[in-house]
């Protein structure tokens, strides 16, 4: 649907000679914008082979964005969830790295050399 949309942009910018300054990226940020809306807050709204799709390509955590979905909502989440994304050990072995990595990055050694 952004691709489609991006392109009938395109085709009427350039038959009837009216530009909007990067209306095409606005138009397809606008478009995803939706899409990820849906993905994170209302899936009801999308096919499950689309759900299924963004969930393989961008490898997100199913109970993350159940996390999400409940902080927005109700403003709160359930400690399973968060309990069941540290228990798998790849996933909270990654985000002890990336953690410690930011650290580094950012000039600040490691965590426990504070």
């Amino acid at each position: 649907m952004p691709r489609g949309l991006q392109g009938s942009y395109n085709a009427l910018a350039a038959k009837y000679g009216f530009t909007i300054p990067y209306g095409a990226v606005w138009l397809f940020s606008i478009a995803c914008s939706q899409i990820m809306y849906g993905f994170l807050l209302r899936p009801d709204t999308l096919p499950r082979t689309y759900i299924s799709w963004i969930d393989q390509a961008g490898q997100i955590p199913v109970k993350g964005v159940a996390m999400n979905r409940d902080l927005v909502r109700e403003g709160s989440f359930k400690i399973s969830d968060i309990d069941d994304l540290l228990s798998n050990p790849v996933r909270s072995s990654r985000l002890a790295t990336i953690h410690l990595r930011t650290h580094i990055d950012i000039g600040l050694g490691t965590p426990s050399a504070k």
